[in-house]
């Protein structure tokens, strides 16, 4: 598939898969996911390389709203966001599965990889058995960002498993990982040379990790 092929919006209902698909170059999107922005409904990604997407405000290779995303065997380098979260994926509001994949050498001001934000619905994010390398934020979460609702104390969930994280940045805080109201698990990890103001490898502010 050509660089726009996925187009910057494939929203809608019902089941969606992208398979094998690649895009690079100068895909953009006005406002959210560079590559695919799509609300409610499901999508499964697999075996597909998403390079050099941007968009202005979040999700600079994919942005997912109250919908649930499986993420398998798939490559992300260079995405970034303008001014936003999520490099190369934003999820709001969304159940999402991501595993095999390479995060490699995206940007935004928070979560250089992947963010995630929870305001009323709990969801929990899956990371299984992907790698993490020189991803970077200005603000919090080099590699993944997560942020619940601290109003009504309704927690972000994540759980990570046998994944690296290796060489990401973030300029205040949480190299690798950043929790802001948010329970993070992660079990069976590699954290090597993340740095960051505060917390090289983890940030928190009124989160858990375990």
């Amino acid at each position: 598939m050509g660089r726009h092929a996925l187009g910057g919006d494939l929203g809608g209902a019902g089941l969606q898969a992208v398979l094998a698909a690649r895009t690079d170059g100068d895909a953009r999107a006005g406002g959210h996911g560079g590559a695919i922005s799509m609300s409610c409904g499901a999508r499964n990604v697999q075996y597909s390389s998403f390079v050099g997407n941007t968009a202005i405000a979040g999700g600079g290779a994919i942005y997912v709203s109250g919908g649930t995303a499986s993420i398998a065997s798939s490559y992300f380098s260079g995405n970034s966001v303008d001014s936003g979260r999520g490099g190369a994926v934003y999820l709001y509001e969304s159940q999402a599965g991501i595993s095999g994949s390479t995060f490699d050498s995206n940007e935004a001001d928070y979560g250089g990889a992947v963010y995630t934000t929870l305001s009323s619905t709990v969801t929990t994010t899956f990371i299984q058995n992907s790698t993490f390398t020189g991803n970077s934020a200005s603000m919090y979460g080099g590699a993944i960002g997560t942020e619940g609702y601290f109003l009504s104390g309704t927690r972000s969930r994540v759980e990570i498993g046998s994944s690296s994280f290796i060489s990401n940045t973030a300029d205040t805080g949480g190299g690798a990982v950043y929790g802001y109201t948010a329970s993070i698990d992660a079990a069976g990890c590699n954290f090597y040379a993340n740095s960051a103001s505060y917390g090289g490898a983890v940030y928190l502010n009124n989160a858990e990790f375990s």
